[in-house]
Order: structure tokens, then C-alpha cells, then sequence
């Protein structure tokens, strides 16, 4: 796939997320407190405004035995400027989202984490490329037992 350069601002990263139907995922873990699993699942959008999108993601992941289990995630994305592109879930609820992390663009079609999400003695950080056909994002988790990495294609 090719990369949509950086020049390409915030509204049209928005106008790629929109077009996202569907989604599959690979988890991978170098220790046992961590995650290893594939997944995929369908993404329903909401417009909440022309600066929000919101995912509501349903599917399925299947562990290294063959167990199968279902998944539902909400994730909120709000352009916060031509720059800034905020990744939230909304688990608890939209009046009290969990602020993931803001996105900036790094390089030649990609965007990077500002800061990472601390979650107990981890910390989640990401980068999303844009591309032809989607957006695919990688999640990488650290903490002083694990080295996960969760990457999304999204189309």
C-alpha cells in the first residue's frame, strides 16, 4: 500500500477514518503476562460531529489453543488541530472517556503518540500510517515484564 504523505492534514486523516469498515489485529507478546491472539471484527461509525468520529468495533479473537472469544471496543477520535488527531476509549462511557494518547505526524505518511498512556506500570504508545486502502495502527505496550505489540489494519 502507499502512503498518503504527511501534507495531508488532520481533516483528511478524519476523511480516511470514515471510509473504515472492518478491521483485523495481531497481537504478539515476548513474555507470558503479555497477549498473543488474532482478531477481526466490523467498525460501525458514528459522526458525532465534523471533528469526531467514533468506532464502535465488534468481532472475535482466537488465542494460540484455538479458543475463540468476542470482543467489543468504542474509540473516539477528535481532530484537535491540523496537527493533533486525540485517540480516546470510550469504555466507561462518552461523558468519561479514557484519554489514550494525541497523534502528530512523524515522517512520510505516518503519525506518532505525543506522549504514551500510563496504565499501572505500563505504558501504551502508538504510530498509524495512512494508507491507499486504510489506516493501519500499531500499538506497542512496555512495562518491566512485557513487550507487547497490537497492530490494527483498518479498511
Amino acid at each position: 500500500m502507499k502512503g498518503i504523505p504527511t501534507t495531508e492534514n488532520s481533516n483528511r486523516l478524519l476523511a480516511r477514518l470514515r471510509r473504515v469498515r472492518q478491521l483485523a489485529f495481531t497481537a504478539s507478546s515476548n513474555s507470558d503476562a503479555g497477549w498473543n491472539a488474532k482478531g477481526e471484527g466490523v467498525v460501525a461509525i458514528d459522526e458525532t460531529s465534523p471533528e469526531q468520529i467514533v468506532f464502535r468495533e465488534t468481532g472475535h479473537w482466537i488465542a494460540p489453543n484455538g479458543k475463540r472469544f468476542r470482543f467489543h471496543n468504542v474509540y473516539r477520535w477528535t481532530r484537535l488541530s491540523e496537527e493533533v488527531v486525540r485517540l480516546e476509549h470510550l469504555r466507561m462511557g462518552v461523558t468519561r472517556p479514557v484519554l489514550l494518547f494525541d497523534l502528530t505526524p512523524s515522517g512520510e505518511a505516518c503519525w506518532v503518540s505525543v506522549t504514551g498512556h500510563q496504565c499501572k506500570q505500563d505504558c501504551y504508545t502508538a504510530e498509524l500510517w495512512v494508507e491507499e486502502s486504510g489506516v493501519q495502527l500499531e500499538w506497542i505496550v512496555e512495562g518491566p515484564e512485557r513487550r507487547d505489540v497490537i497492530g490494527y489494519v483498518y479498511e
